[in-house]
């Protein structure tokens, strides 16, 4: 709510727009004895691809079905595209694609019989589901497959027909958890480009994964969960900075010998290349590792400047 003054002493209670295309506001899940979320505070700009990344399959989980409005929180709020998911789910969920993970596709079905059920329950109107399902499947690169039963497809291309799946009624925002399970590292790439094209027509994605080293070359921004709390969100050059641990280092020599090496910082690593050059090693690549979650400090963070709080 924003204060506004007019014409004069009075004060009035204006309701401006809600400007994001997800708030969470002092989200608490319990579930089982246990906090899966723990107070998270949590906004995402519309029109970009923002990351949520954690090593908890469960508070991923739990994120994307909450913006989803599978799941409602145990404490505080969650508004998506303004509607309160509380008292407007419906009109969120006109307005939403969800790929959840892991997804289940009926084997029983064509890959068409499949997409047109997904339209029919999102209300896609029927003398548009041909084309709809032709584009989709152009789109995620399984062109051609409407005939095909789902059970013949590969692991990797029932995943991209869930991600389809989740376009099928042309959706202001899409969340995906672990959208690149089962795909190879090409078909990983084609998605990423796929979803940066449809931030470009003003498209907000949200993509929920333990696999760090993807949301931070493909988000615009990422957020960091830890045992259930954000320990920090921004540009993930920013927040990496900030949770930055040891620098992983990749080697690979001319016979094809592929070595990895850890060091503390920037001077290690150029005297760990310096090494490698005087010892005549025939090295052809010195790279850094995109690091992982696994390699950052977690678990003792203070406050954040990428605009959320840890909570205590």
């Amino acid at each position: 709510m924003s204060t506004a003054r007019v014409h004069g002493p009075v004060t009035a209670q204006i309701r401006l727009p809600d400007q994001s295309a997800v708030r969470l506001e002092g989200v608490t899940v319990r579930r089982g004895g246990h906090r899966v979320l723990d107070d998270i505070d949590l906004s995402i700009e519309r029109n970009i691809c923002f990351g949520v990344a954690a090593n908890s399959t469960e508070s991923l989980g739990m994120i994307a079905d909450l913006i989803a409005t599978v799941r409602r929180p145990t404490t505080g709020s969650v508004h998506v595209l303004g509607f309160d998911a509380a008292t407007d789910a419906g009109q969120i969920r006109r307005r939403l694609g969800y790929l959840p993970h892991p997804h289940n596709v009926p084997s029983h079905l064509r890959v068409d019989e499949f997409l047109s059920l997904q339209a029919a329950a999102l209300g896609v109107p029927r003398e548009s589901w041909d084309s709809t399902i032709e584009t989709l499947l152009t789109l995620v690169g399984i062109a051609g497959r409407q005939g095909t039963f789902t059970d013949q497809l590969s692991p990797g291309a029932r995943q991209l027909l869930g991600v389809a799946g989740a376009l099928v009624n042309d959706p202001g925002i899409v969340v995906l958890h672990e959208p690149t399970a089962g795909l190879d590292a090409r078909a990983a790439g084609r998605l990423w480009n796929m979803l940066h094209r449809l931030t470009d027509v003003s498209r907000t994605i949200v993509v929920c994964s333990r696999q760090l080293s993807e949301l931070s070359a493909g988000c615009a921004r990422i957020a960091v969960v830890d045992d259930g709390r954000i320990v920090d969100t921004g540009p993930p050059t920013d927040v990496l900075g900030r949770l930055g641990g040891a620098r992983r280092i990749r080697a690979r020599l001319a016979n094809g010998v592929v070595r990895t090496h850890t060091v503390p910082d920037a001077a290690a690593q150029a005297a760990l290349l310096k090494k490698l050059v005087a010892a005549d090693l025939d090295l052809i690549e010195f790279a850094e590792v995109a690091p992982e979650l696994d390699d950052l400090r977690l678990g003792s963070q203070g406050p954040t400047s990428g605009g959320s709080e840890p909570k205590r």
